[in-house]
Formats: C-alpha cells, sequence, structure tokens
C-alpha cells in the first residue's frame, strides 16, 4: 500500500505543481477582474485563489458569477458566468479529474505486477504439466504397443500406407522439378 501511495505521489508531482501553477494564475487574474466587482472574493490574490480553490472542486462555483451578475448588471454576469464555466471546466473537471486519474493508475499499478507475475508462474506451470502428460501419453502408447504387437493385416495395411506415402512425396519431387 505505501510503495503504491510513493509511487503515485512521484508520479503525480508534476500534475499536481502544474495544477497549483494554473490555480495561482487564475486567481490572480480573477483578482485583477473581479476586485471592484466582487472584494469578499477577490480582494487579494489569496483569498482569489482560495475562490478560485473552491470553483475548481465545483463547491458552490456558481455563487459567485450570480452574486456578480446581481450586483453590477447584465453584461459584467456575463463576463463573470463565461470565466467561471471556463475554470471549472478546465480546473474542475478535467484538472482534477487528470490528477486523479494518473494518482489512481499508479496506485493500483502494483497489483497489476503482481497479477502479471502470477499469470507467467501459472503459464510455466501449465507448459510443465503438458509437457508431462504428453510423455506419459507417449510412455502409455509404447506400453500398449508392447502388449498388443500388431496383427499381419494390420502391418500390410501400414506398409501400403508407407509406400502410398513415399510414391506420393516422390510424384511431389518430380512436379517441383
Amino acid at each position: 500500500l505505501w510503495a503504491g501511495i510513493g509511487r503515485a505521489l512521484r508520479a503525480s508531482v508534476g500534475l499536481i505543481l502544474a495544477f497549483v501553477f494554473y490555480l495561482a494564475v487564475m486567481g490572480l487574474i480573477a483578482s485583477h477582474l473581479f476586485v471592484d466587482v466582487a472584494p469578499t472574493h477577490f480582494d487579494n490574490p489569496f483569498t482569489s485563489i482560495y475562490t478560485i480553490f473552491k470553483v475548481f472542486t465545483i463547491e458552490g462555483w456558481f455563487e459567485v458569477p450570480d452574486a456578480i451578475a446581481l450586483a453590477h448588471g447584465p453584461m459584467m454576469g456575463f463576463a463573470a458566468r463565461v470565466f467561471f464555466t471556463f475554470t471549472v471546466l478546465t480546473g474542475g473537471l478535467v484538472g482534477m479529474s487528470i490528477i486523479n486519474a494518473v494518482f489512481v493508475d499508479e496506485m493500483v499499478m502494483d497489483n497489476n505486477d503482481l497479477l502479471e507475475e502470477r499469470i507467467a508462474a501459472l503459464t510455466i506451470e501449465l507448459e510443465m504439466m503438458r509437457d508431462e502428460q504428453l510423455g506419459l501419453l507417449r510412455s502409455m502408447n509404447a506400453q500398449l504397443a508392447a502388449l498388443n504387437p500388431p496383427t499381419p493385416k494390420a502391418r500390410s495395411a501400414t506398409a501400403q500406407a508407407a509406400t502410398a506415402q513415399n510414391a506420393g512425396s516422390q510424384g511431389d519431387d518430380a512436379q517441383a522439378d
């Protein structure tokens, strides 16, 4: 479990840093755009980043643009809704989903490795059992042949089949020339 968590964190660290950077950029943009419009949410960069993080988590994301629309008219409301919809789509749905997908994939990776090792071991075991069974069948056929020698009629049929096979292969050789 801990090895999987460590591997998942190592694989996700780049994505997490990129996500934090994107969060900071979006927070600073929102702080610049909406500081006069919604000072309770965007009065300084830290409050703005926190507000954008709440938007990323899709926790009440619609409340901020709705408050801006009510307080400052339809044009500013439209601009706020477009900005926050873009923010939810890029940061909330895409960004957090990718981080979760990479993290979970790396967490279960050691389970896949273990299963692949088990499958390889079972394949080798099956091949050994098949070879052992074929060896047993051959020895049983040899023992049966020793106990029941072929009758003269069976011997002549076997000889005729061998002669016909040799004649057919000689005909194939003649056609090949």
